[in-house]
């Protein structure tokens, strides 16, 4: 009897023992899920072969970081901009072209224009994430809203009163009040309450934004990157701002990232200037630029599963990853491409 005890207590203890090993590896898989898809809009390609067909520009994508890229799309399209509706199967996607807007209800197998001759030089397309039916566009030209999926649009001016204001170079949605939208343009922030029906002035006024957005981890908290002028920073909202270029030796900022695990965490990169790394919310800067042969950058994107993860798009110098949070970065590919846009679903 004595054995047999001894023998259920060990079989039972294996038995928990396991358990236990197996719910923590299931645990570290779920917490750790893999990206899917890196998307880069192409627009350039600087890789000519005289007497050869033109280098293929539009949509890139890979599924193995970089490994191998695949082109998706019309084979000489200019993309300065891409959105994904991942609510749908297949995925829906929409990119913001040259000559307007294109649309995949396919994952990317078919294409149609959305839009008709009095849209172009399409920037950035967002997409309402509560009602994805509901899409705005940057436009030189102005702000142009659809409510069914990019089927109509209408011009979305009114408040709008320079040629400065019409200059539209970002879109963002409040994910908290869908109702408030954001624009960045040549002549600073402008705010709408009304889903885009009328605008007006916010912040920074006089100021050529070239990027705005915000915080995936709050939508109070907003990145503003200028011509020029550095990098500014709201907590807010977007009702107060401060500027935020302790360390940047250069000031004129395409890119902006907030890391999604870490929202202390800022990557900011532009003109010649590398990439740049906050962890006290832009405080002070740091160059984050070992291994990047491209200084130019248009583009940075941070894993959603993994902070230290960083995929940066470059003028001429096609993209780069960094495994240690911008330690060092390794060239992944599409080799003297000019990446206007990334993003990771």
């Amino acid at each position: 009897m004595n054995n047999l005890f001894l023998f259920r207590r060990v079989f039972f203890s294996i038995t928990i023992l396991g358990c236990l090993l197996a719910s923590l590896v299931t645990t570290k898989l779920v917490a750790q899920p893999k990206d899917h898809i890196l998307y880069a809009c192409v627009i350039n390609n600087k890789s000519f072969v005289v007497g050869a067909d033109n280098p293929r520009t539009g949509l890139f994508y890979t599924t193995d970081n970089g490994k191998a890229w695949h082109h998706m799309g019309w084979t000489n399209g200019r993309p300065f901009g891409i959105a994904v509706d991942t609510t749908t199967h297949p995925t829906t996607i929409y990119l913001a072209e040259g000559n307007g807007v294109h649309k995949s209800m396919d994952g990317g197998k078919t294409w149609a224009i959305k839009t008709g001759w009095e849209i172009t030089e399409v920037q950035k397309i967002t997409i309402d994430s509560r009602s994805p039916n509901i899409l705005y566009i940057a436009t030189p030209y102005g702000v142009w809203k659809s409510t069914d999926g990019g089927e109509r649009w209408v011009k979305k001016n009114k408040g709008l009163r320079e040629v400065q204001d019409t200059f539209i170079t970002s879109v963002v949605v409040d994910r908290l009040r869908p109702s408030r939208v954001l624009i960045s343009t040549e002549n600073g922030i402008f705010e709408s309450t009304d889903g885009g029906d009328s605008w007006r002035s916010l912040a920074l006024q006089g100021k050529a934004i070239r990027r705005l957005v915000e915080s995936p981890m709050s939508s109070s908290v907003l990145l503003a990157g200028t011509e020029e002028d550095g990098v500014f920073l709201s907590v807010d909202g977007g009702k107060t701002w401060l500027e935020r270029n302790n360390g940047l030796k250069n000031k004129t900022i395409y890119a902006l990232a907030v890391a999604p695990n870490n929202p202390q965490t800022f990557y900011v990169g532009g003109f010649k200037s590398g990439v740049y790394k906050s962890t006290d919310e832009g405080k002070t800067w740091k160059n984050f630029s070992q291994g990047l042969t491209n200084l130019d950058v248009h583009a940075i994107a941070v894993s959603p599963s993994d902070s230290r993860v960083v995929y940066v798009g470059t003028i001429g110098g096609g993209v780069f990853r960094s495994d240690d949070g911008g330690g060092t970065w390794k060239h992944i590919g599409l080799e003297s491409c000019l990446v206007w846009d990334l993003k990771l679903y």
